[in-house]
């Protein structure tokens, strides 16, 4: 079960090696590539994102 820790760790990971990367990118080919790059892995994290599963909240019965 991903725990609030973990989601920390991982954006603070995360939040480290793309910026890393994406200057290397930039360096070595260009804003091209590091705008491409970016859009790659908005891309990736949209498809991502709806895996996520979504719980419906339970509606009241009515009484009649």
């Amino acid at each position: 079960m991903p725990t609030l820790s973990m989601g920390v760790s991982f954006n603070h990971t995360a939040s480290v090696i793309v910026p890393l990367v994406g200057g290397l990118l930039w360096a070595n080919f260009g804003y091209g590539a590091a705008f491409y790059g970016g859009a790659v892995l908005v891309g990736i994290s949209a498809l991502i994102a709806t895996k996520v599963p979504v719980h419906k909240p339970k509606v009241a019965q009515e009484a009649a």
